[in-house]
């Protein structure tokens, strides 16, 4: 079979826009999703924090500047089809080309530290965090989040026993939200995944925050679950920027995964209301 051929600068291309697109425009559903948290908020300070956070958006998106002086590490879920990138370059390398190039031209501010204990910054974001799946399209989509400090301090996992159910997973999700939500800068987005391996379990719950704000799990159960959950966490009183209200997020996402029978890994992946993630396909 034939594959389907694509030039590299034209994906390098395609990323650099990526990149400066989503550091600078919130998603609409996001926007969508905040300017409903401020009309139904009952709070006057939180009233306000909500109204600073939309106006914020549109002034970065009207100006092409950073959403948030964090911007954060690059996280890229790559799903790539039966095609070949003409040359010898890899995609891994296209994208910390791109990477590298946007980063360098001082308008986001590199955040990447060489070695975790004696490292300098890297100066340019690079090396991106990259995970690359393969299938049988003849397309290339390619997933981009610039995570903020803040909110991947703000993530965890656990291995729970099978018998603690959906009330230890409650209980564990409600525990990370209170103790490390505030400084994620709420209203938060998560993700949380039940099940599989540790690895596995923290990589899905990441994914995870790339749905759609509204956009429910299809199983009927775990969409019940998340309404559930998303109530309760909006009950601990937490709120915009964690200063009081009824916002502390704007939707939760459970995926579920296989497991072995003696575990029950549970991971939960944070982002910040200035959730900057979007996609591509070449």
């Amino acid at each position: 079979m034939i594959k389907r051929k694509i030039e590299p600068d034209k994906i390098v291309r395609a990323l650099k826009d990526l990149i400066l697109e989503t550091n600078t425009c919130l998603p609409v559903d996001v926007v969508i999703s905040l300017k409903k948290a401020l009309v139904e908020t009952k709070d006057e300070k939180e009233k306000m924090l909500l109204d600073i956070i939309i106006k914020n958006s549109q002034i970065a998106k009207d100006s092409k500047l950073p959403l948030c002086q964090d911007t954060g590490i690059s996280i890229f879920f790559v799903e790539q089809g039966r095609l070949e990138i003409e040359g010898e370059e890899e995609i891994k390398d296209l994208i910390n080309k791109a990477i590298s190039s946007v980063y360098s031209q001082k308008r986001l501010r590199p955040s990447i530290i060489s070695d975790p204990l004696n490292g300098q910054n890297t100066g340019d974001n690079t090396p991106a965090v990259i995970h690359v799946e393969q299938n049988n399209s003849d397309s290339l989509k390619i997933r981009f989040m610039a995570k903020g400090g803040g909110s991947e301090n703000a993530g965890g996992i656990i291995a729970l026993s099978p018998s603690d159910g959906f009330e230890g997973v409650k209980n564990y999700v409600r525990t990370i939200v209170q103790e490390k939500g505030i400084n994620a800068c709420p209203p938060l987005i998560v993700g949380i995944a039940i099940g599989g391996t540790m690895e596995q379990a923290a990589l899905t719950a990441k994914k995870a925050l790339f749905r759609k704000i509204g956009k429910r799990n299809p199983d009927a159960t775990y969409a019940k679950r998340e309404k559930e959950l998303k109530s309760e966490l909006n009950n601990l009183n937490i709120g915009a920027m964690g200063l009081g209200g009824t916002n502390t997020v704007l939707d939760v996402f459970i995926e579920p995964l296989p497991r072995h029978m003696a575990t029950m890994m549970v991971a939960v992946s944070i982002l910040c209301h200035s959730a900057r993630k979007g996609e591509i396909t070449l």
